[in-house]
């Protein structure tokens, strides 16, 4: 099981934010996980984008 990061409120607006060292996270993902979810790294929430919609981009970077 990985933490892969969490939705934080940034300007107003939620945002995933992939748990890497950068993002502030102590126990951060491997380098492989890490570059797998990149494009995902700062993903707003809303204007078409849902976290269930951000879970199976989640799932597909991953290869779910």
């Amino acid at each position: 099981m990985h933490y892969l990061g969490e939705l934080r409120r940034i300007d107003g607006r939620l945002t995933f934010v992939l748990a890497t060292r950068a993002n502030g996270f102590f126990s951060a993902l491997d380098s492989e996980l890490a570059e797998r979810l990149a494009p995902l790294d700062g993903a707003l929430i809303g204007d078409g984008r849902t976290d269930d919609t951000l879970a199976v981009e989640i799932g597909a970077l991953l290869g779910y």
